[in-house]
């Protein structure tokens, strides 16, 4: 099948619902700019961001070898956009020679981008307008959790997001407003009914508190080291990496939770491996 050549990832965005809703093959270039396990990050020329997702088992590209990629390297590759968790990403990616082009014009290759300064108080739509780019930040590290069982490791940040906040805020008044008024009525079936309520709030809030700030965030596959001495943070921390989100839809409440994260990327231990492509 002839892909589609997009002519860059900022139309991808731009025309995401028309590419994702017809199953699209597309080709689309960008710089290598973060590897993530064995899936990846591209930016344009613009520095608009696309995750490439390897699959769950997926084959890592990474390397020194003239088969493989490193961060910098400009690549076309081929797949099919779709959304997971909020972010657009490529997928459906075929371990094939010709899905993986490494560009190698000088007048052709895709500059790494500058980073994007973020200073802690972005609300969501300007986050939003953030995923898949690179960004940097000073932050204040307040809690970090150890490494799981998959090697995912998160970091809480000082970042709070704005809006997310007042959101908080609101539903906390509310269910304090509920809580009086039950200490001051007889009727026991609006009692229950204020009940009802305050649970329903208690379980907004829940989602709600996770996301409230700004997360480092990471996780390896095998074979894999972090790019980020995360171990070794001190209070006040620099960390430049992508800015992603992880949106969960709640149906019963017919709510959205972004937790926006500052992805940091990682290495490949053992990266001398001549790439094996299927027929």
């Amino acid at each position: 099948t002839t892909p589609t050549e997009l002519p860059s990832i900022k139309d991808a965005h731009e025309n995401f619902d028309t590419y994702a809703s017809r199953g699209t093959f597309v080709a689309i270039t960008g710089v290598i700019v973060r590897f993530i396990g064995s899936n990846f990050y591209l930016a344009d020329a613009e520095g608009y961001g696309l995750y490439v997702y390897m699959g769950i088992n997926g084959n890592a590209i990474e390397g020194t070898k003239p088969s493989q990629f490193l961060v910098g390297d400009t690549i076309n590759i081929r797949g099919r956009l779709c959304e997971y968790g909020g972010q657009m990403q490529l997928s459906g990616i075929e371990f094939k020679k010709e899905t993986f082009k490494k560009i190698t014009d000088p007048e052709k290759k895709i500059p790494m981008p500058e980073a994007i300064e973020i200073t802690g108080n972005e609300t969501s739509e300007q986050l939003d307008k953030l995923i898949g780019k690179l960004v940097h930040a000073n932050v204040s590290i307040e809690s970090c959790g150890s490494p799981s069982k998959d090697n995912s490791f998160s970091l809480t940040t000082a970042f709070e997001v704005p809006d997310i906040v007042e959101k908080k805020n609101k539903l906390e008044e509310e269910i304090n407003q509920l809580k009086e008024e039950n200490k001051k009525i007889t009727d026991e079936n609006q009692k229950e009914e204020n009940n009802k309520r305050i649970a329903e709030l208690n379980k907004l809030l829940n989602s709600i508190y996770p996301n409230i700030q700004i997360r480092i965030n990471g996780s390896l596959a095998g074979g894999y080291d972090f790019d980020y001495t995360f171990a070794n943070f001190s209070k006040i921390t620099e960390v430049t990496g992508i800015m992603s989100i992880y949106s969960e839809n709640d149906v019963q409440v017919k709510e959205k939770f972004p937790s926006y994260q500052i992805v940091v990327g990682n290495k490949m231990i053992d990266c001398e491996k001549e790439l094996v492509f299927s027929e």
